[in-house]
């Protein structure tokens, strides 16, 4: 450290350490999802906390409702990963997630929502659930004029699959 520095710190009565703990103090930007459902069959989910100063941090929910395992942090110290359990019965309500590193403890907020309502969401597997794939160049030829583009001569070969094959919209409005 510089010593003029040093001595004007030590003549205001703050200490070199005293100002590494005021830089280093961990800071929870945000927290994504900021929620989850209790009793939501996803579970655990995994948080990413975005902030500063995270290195080596520990992640608690305070106010019950949740336990937290296998936290990560980036090596620049600006996320954290954490799986959350949110327990089955919780009861809905913002939680504290306290994390706490080498320099100090911040908070964020983590809200526990009512279970999704079941009436009338789940109801099976049925006609309006499927999405129908065409490839139009392997489906129909409805245009026989359109076969040979200018850009591609000599590339029209049905027994080639990596040539056109002439199918186009108007040859699947005709087999529609």
């Amino acid at each position: 450290m510089i010593p003029p520095l040093k001595r004007c710190l030590a003549g205001l009565g703050i200490g070199w350490t005293t100002i590494l703990w005021a830089v280093a103090q961990p800071v929870v930007t945000q927290v994504e999802p900021p929620s989850w459902w209790a009793g939501h069959t996803l579970n655990p989910i995994r948080l990413l906390i975005t902030g500063k100063h995270l290195e080596g941090g520990r992640v608690q929910v305070e106010g019950g409702g949740g336990s937290v395992s296998r936290v990560m942090v980036s090596p620049s110290g600006t996320h954290l990963f954490c799986d959350l359990e949110v327990r089955k019965g919780a009861q809905p309500g913002v939680r504290q997630l306290r994390v706490t590193t080498a320099a100090g403890t911040t908070h964020a907020d983590f809200e526990i929502l009512e279970p999704l309502p079941t009436a009338g969401r789940f109801q099976g597997f049925g006609p309006d659930d499927f999405v129908y794939l065409i490839l139009p160049d392997r489906f129909a030829n409805g245009d026989a004029a359109n076969d040979r583009p200018s850009k591609s001569p000599g590339l029209l070969d049905r027994k080639k699959s990596r040539y056109y094959h002439g199918g186009d919209l108007k040859g699947v409005i005709q087999k529609l």
